[in-house]
This record gives C-alpha cells, structure tokens and sequence, in this order.
C-alpha cells in the first residue's frame, strides 16, 4: 500500500517547520528541505488515500513493489476555501517509482517494480514542491498450501461452501438461512484473506475470515441482516435488495443491488451501514433511474462494480451501458463522467456494434485495463487504458461475439476475470468458465474449460439434470482468482466452490 502526504499550510514570507515526511521547496535556485516558503499566494495542500480531504489525510510516503495505490491532491487558501489553480504538474524525478496522472492532474496512481528512495515533483502554478518517498521490497505471498492452483479442462473443485457435499444443490440446503448456507449465490471476491460472497436470494454478503477448507464451512460475518436467520430485503443504509456482484478495496466494500438500482458502499472499518451509493440521491431511494430517464447520475439494474486507478465502474444493465466514475469527486449521487457502450448519457439503446452493448452484465479492471462482458451479444469488450477512456468510444479488442458452445463461442456469458496475463469468462449458459491463457485474437480457442469435458457442450451440471458433482456447474455467475485458488459462484447448485 502506499501512503503519501504533503499536509502543509504555507504562509506569506513565513517559514513554517514540518514535523512529518520531509518536504522541500524549491524556487528558481534555492531549495530549503524541512520547511517551505512561499510568496505571494497562501496554499493549503493535502493528499489522501481515497480523495475525501483531511479525514483520509496521510502522514507518510511508503510503498510497496508491485503494489499500485491512488491518492488525490486537495488544495485550499488559508481560510479553507478551496482553490482550482490553473496547472498541476506531477513527475517522479528520481527514484524507481512510476505514477499515472488523471486527467483533470487532481490525483495519480503510483506503483513501482523496485524498491528504493526517490522524490516526486509536484508544479501547482509555478510553485515546486520535492516530496521525498520510500518503496519497500515485496511482501511475502499469503500462504498456499500444495501451491497455486493449476487449471485444467473438467477439474475438479477442492472445497464447496453452501453445501455440506458436492452432490447437494438445494437453496440454503433445503431450509432456510444460516451461516453455513446460500441462495442463488452471486459476486465472490478475496481481500486481505478473507472471502466476500453476495448471498442473492438471502440479500446479505457473507464474510469468511479465512478461506474455507472443509466443505460447508459457516460465515464468520453477514453484511446486510442483523444476524444468519433473517432474509429479508430493503432500502436503506443497512439493507440491500438484489445483491449481486461484489467487490473490494482498501476502503470499502461495494455491491451492487439489481433492486435497489445502486452500488452501495460499506467502510471495512464498520460495516454495519452504507455510507454512500451510486445511482441514487440519498440511501433510501431505490427506483431504477431514479423515477425517470437516463442521466448521468442513474442507474437501471446494476449487476457488478469495480476499481481501479482513480476511477469506480459499474454495470448499468437495462441502460445498456457501463458507467465510469471520478473517485477524487466520490459522493452519493455523483453523477458518471462516461458511458461505455452509449453515444451520451440520455441513450439507453441496445446494440450489436463494437460501441454498443445489449445488457452488460459484468465489469473488471485490473489497474490499466477495463473489461465489460456484454450478454446478449456474448462477448467481452477489452479497453486498454482507464485513463483514457470517452463516452462511446469502440474496444480495443473484442472476445467472443459468436453463438455456440465451441471452445471459442459463447453463450449470454456473465462476467470476466483478468490476473495481467490470463481471461476468465463466466460462460452462463453453458454452464463453464473459459480460460485464455492470453488475451486471445478473434476467434481463438479457449485454452482451458472448467465445468465441462471440452469444447462443444454446455449441459449445466453435465446432465441437464439437478445432481450436482465437484466438476460440474448450472449457471455459474462470477469468478475470482487471488493467486492461490480460484472461486466460482455456481448459482443454481446454490454454493460456491473454489479450486
């Protein structure tokens, strides 16, 4: 993770002492390192964590090797008031790491594959600042035991969580709610060794503390209910109605609600309340499109959300579109500064054009790249830099968009999974996951097929029947990938399994 902070009042012809990380700055030839002077403007400047201002305020640099972390620059006058100056200017001037500036220079993504000291420049109207950071070497891998998984056509699943054996697929094992039980499960995600599993049909997200070895292990926490039993959904700040796709960051817990037309989100620190949501004005609205049309700031069923460098993404699925947003500006209701797959923000037609889309349903970044898995036209759009995405602008590169069951077709696929080198495509219909060992040109072959014996079939738990097996799916939804094991959510087996 990386922490950066120049929290520094700078006053007329004043030199003030700085008690934290040292900052210099230089002008024309002179550069005083500890304290500043500027003259004749006053600036108040802070970086954060997550573009909040002084509440997520930071008080060092440090990072890690291959670790990326956003912060954004907050800059105000001595009474408070903020100031929008006409340049900033980033640049690493020496050192080994690399930073990737937004668009509107308020914030940057900083990362670096080596360890080491170095300095990052920053230019606000003329003015120089020198901000010294620290890179440390990597940390060690979380534990794997017996090593990362390795993938092959029709392997078997090691562990199933929801139900107690891999036969079994009844919803909450034939009962109701609990902690070791799952309705229709959907987003699966991992952060920090703990599983996050969307519970749809029992509209909660379930945490597991560690990752479950023993088949039907129960939750250690539930999000969304006030306790394992109850199953009821809502719209408020401590409720979800159609939880969906989930995901993770340092800060927060997102989830989509199909029902509740928003992607709420959870502070890791107290997750017993939202403290924010897209798609709606407040956390007690939950009409699709706020009540209306299209616009900026609504949503019409959301199935997933994602991160990455300074922007959150999320599925607007009857709006047939995704929809990316600013984090330095992050408010509830903030409204979408692009629409993927849309000409505006009013559009909300289907299409079959590399700009189009008819009903994404999934979303993914990894940091650089953003992928969106277009349903009806069984397909993923990949779009090679977040930071320079535009409303309507064409892929970079399109996989799949053919019918069928083959090894390089699809059908109404779900979601997709990038690690920086391989795909993974959740292929609903035929009840499989896909796996690229590349980013593959059209019409390559999957290399690796989980859920059925290869290419050609689609039979949803390979029998078109309800008998559920440690190597079979029916209606698989999400994946994730963590490095060590891969998780599935096999959703109409009612479990999710992880290989």
């Amino acid at each position: 993770m990386v922490r950066l902070n120049v929290n520094r009042s700078i006053l007329a012809t004043s030199l003030i002492a700085l008690a934290m990380a040292v900052v210099s700055c230089r002008l024309g030839e002179s550069t005083i390192s500890g304290s500043v002077q500027i003259a004749p403007k006053n600036k108040n400047i802070s970086i954060s964590t997550d573009g909040g201002g002084a509440g997520s305020t930071v008080s060092e640099i440090t990072g890690e090797v291959g670790q990326a972390e956003d912060f954004f620059i907050n800059i105000t006058d001595s009474n408070g008031d903020s100031l929008n100056p006409d340049s900033i200017l980033w640049e690493v001037i020496s050192g080994p790491a690399s930073i990737t500036v937004a668009p509107d220079s308020l914030s940057i993504s900083i990362s670096a594959a080596l360890s080491g000291n170095g300095q990052i420049q920053i230019t606000i109207d003329g003015q120089v600042f020198l901000v010294e950071y620290s890179i440390a070497a990597a940390s060690p891998p979380p534990s794997c035991p017996g090593g990362p998984t390795v993938f092959a056509t029709n392997m078997s699943a090691r562990t199933v969580i929801g139900q107690t054996n891999f036969v079994n697929s009844s919803a909450n094992q034939g009962g109701t709610a609990a902690a070791n039980t799952l309705k229709s499960p959907l987003g699966v995600w991992v952060k920090d060794g703990k599983l996050y599993v969307g519970d749809s049909g029992n509209h909660r997200v379930l945490i597991y503390n560690t990752i479950p070895t023993t088949d039907g292990a129960a939750a250690d926490a539930v999000v969304g209910q006030p306790d394992f039993v109850t199953a009821s959904s809502g719209t408020s700040a401590t409720q979800f109605a159609g939880v969906q796709g989930v995901a993770v960051d340092d800060n927060y817990l997102m989830v989509s609600e199909w029902s509740n037309n928003r992607i709420s989100f959870w502070p890791l620190s107290n997750l017993s309340a939202a403290t924010h949501a897209l798609g709606q004005p407040d956390l007690v609205s939950g009409s699709s499109n706020q009540g209306g049309t299209a616009g900026a700031n609504t949503i019409k069923n959301s199935s997933q959300p994602a991160f990455g460098g300074n922007k959150y993404f999320a599925t607007d699925v009857n709006n047939n579109r995704v929809v990316v947003y600013d984090k330095s500006s992050f408010a509830t209701g903030m409204s979408a500064e692009t629409a993927l797959g849309q000409p505006d923000f009013l559009t909300t037609s289907f299409g079959s054009a590399d700009n189009k889309m008819d009903a994404p349903l999934g979303v993914f970044s990894d940091g650089t790249k953003l992928f969106a898995t277009d349903l009806y036209n069984n397909r993923v759009l990949v779009y090679n830099d977040i930071n320079s995405l535009s409303t309507g602008v064409d892929p970079d590169l399109v996989v799949g968009g053919s019918y069928g069951n083959a090894a390089n077709q699809m059908d109404d696929p779900i979601s997709s999974f990038y690690d920086g080198t391989r795909l993974l495509v959740v292929d609903r219909n035929n009840d499989r996951i896909l796996i690229f060992n590349s980013l593959p040109s059209p019409g390559t072959d999957a290399d690796i097929i989980i859920g059925q014996p290869g290419g050609g079939t689609g039979n949803h738990n390979q029998c078109n029947c309800s008998t559920a097996a440690a190597n079979t799916l029916w209606g698989p939804h999400f994946v994730y990938w963590d490095g060590c094991r891969l998780y599935v959510s096999d959703t109409s087996n009612h479990r999710v399994l992880i290989y």
